[in-house]
């Protein structure tokens, strides 16, 4: 009886493994064409209090409803679980994380300021999430609609970036970092002159004093970049300090090899081997895996 159990809890553990590798390598090949792009000023933009887990999500909303104007954009779950690198089986979890994020950008603070207006709204009029269908529905406020549209500008005013190279991110700090410095991408050189804007833009928690900041939070964000294939090579943080007593810090500059040099660099590179060619992998029906599973859990 108890070889039984033991053996029906390891199927089922190996069962939830295979299933969840299935999601992450699906979610490699669709993230790899899923292009995230927005107007600059939402980079103005701080989002307090999200997890990783909600900007995963949120990105991958991004992604679908740029270029669709007015329009109601239906994900269904599936989809947005591959794109978004969400590996967890369970319906109910997912909902869960995806009410928790809805509810987190309908209370983002969006304030747009230019030399006469200070607009103040939410960036999405709409987030219905239907269990029975298994969909979630999202519609952008018509009236700005041009930060997800309108990239007539081929080279600037905007910032775009492969969502796949953000999920693989892991450090809220790291995503937040990433998509800011993506705007000046081939410029190799972006300045926070206001030590005060950066922390509430990467949601440092206030306890933070600056040494603690750069070792905690700054170094290892700048870690995890370097390690995208494609982004922010040589990534460097410099502290700018004023000159008076103390040298406080009153900022910081980062510096990388511009796109532009980095992409015509990459010619001279031989392509790396894959030590895997010739490694056979097992194919699996993973539909009717997860079904299995899914049944399983239910009956449990």
């Amino acid at each position: 009886l108890y070889l039984d159990t033991f053996f029906s809890v390891l199927d089922t553990y190996i069962l939830t493994m295979v299933i969840k590798y299935n999601i992450l390598e699906r979610g490699r090949l669709i993230m790899s064409k899923e292009i995230v792009k927005y107007k600059n000023d939402m980079n103005k933009l701080s989002f307090k209090g999200f997890t990783k887990n909600d900007m995963n999500l949120f990105m991958s909303v991004c992604s679908n409803v740029k270029e669709n104007g007015k329009n109601e954009v239906i994900m269904d779950f599936e989809y947005l679980r591959t794109i978004s690198g969400y590996t967890a089986t369970a319906i109910d979890s997912f909902t869960k994380d995806l009410r928790k994020m809805s509810k987190d950008v309908m209370a983002v603070n969006c304030e747009i300021i230019t030399e006469n207006k200070i607009d103040m709204f939410n960036l999405f009029s709409r987030f219905t999430i239907d269990k029975d269908q298994q969909t979630l529905t999202v519609r952008v406020n018509p009236e700005f609609t041009w930060l997800l549209n309108e990239f007539t500008d081929k080279l600037k005013g905007y910032t775009v970036f492969e969502l796949k190279e953000f999920i693989e991110l892991q450090s809220k700090y790291a995503k937040n970092l990433y998509r800011i410095l993506k705007q000046w991408r081939t410029t190799g050189e972006f300045v926070f002159n206001n030590i005060d804007d950066f922390r509430i833009k990467l949601d440092v928690p206030e306890s933070y004093e600056n040494r603690r900041l750069m070792e905690k939070i700054i170094k290892p964000a700048l870690s995890e970049i370097q390690s995208l294939d494609k982004s922010f090579r040589n990534i460097k943080c410099e502290p700018i300090y004023l000159h008076k007593r103390g040298r406080p810090v009153s900022g910081y500059k980062f510096t990388w090899i511009p796109e532009k040099q980095m992409k015509s660099s990459d010619k001279n590179q031989q392509p790396k081997q894959n030590s895997f060619a010739n490694f056979h992998q097992r194919e699996y029906d993973y539909d009717s895996l997860e079904k299995e599973l899914l049944n399983r859990q239910n009956n449990s």
